[in-house]
């Protein structure tokens, strides 16, 4: 059970990994971003080490502000999956560990 747990971690180690490599590009569509950041956001808060709470609320809403003059130009989905990460934000910042 360890060896299938650790690695299970180092699976989701890269996983967040390559998410935060495709969230992060500049230049990148909000199509893409948007659910990599989303997903990178959930693995990284299920995670929980030290600080990844606080990462990924701090990441989460710094990704809304930096998108936010796009939304008008978003496609509805695009501009649904910017509202599901807007939630998560929201969610978290509710947690008293991301202060």
């Amino acid at each position: 059970v360890a060896r299938r747990l650790g690695s299970m971690a180092r699976f989701n180690d890269e996983a967040i990994a390559a998410y935060s490599a495709v969230w992060s590009a500049a230049g990148a569509p909000v199509r893409i971003t948007a659910f990599a950041i989303k997903t990178w956001m959930e693995l990284v808060w299920t995670r929980n080490q030290p600080d990844d709470r606080k990462m990924s609320y701090q990441s989460g809403l710094r990704y809304l502000d930096a998108t936010r003059p796009q939304v008008p130009n978003m496609t509805p989905e695009e501009s649904a999956l910017w509202q599901e990460i807007e939630k998560l934000v929201a969610t978290y910042a509710t947690e008293p560990s991301v202060r």
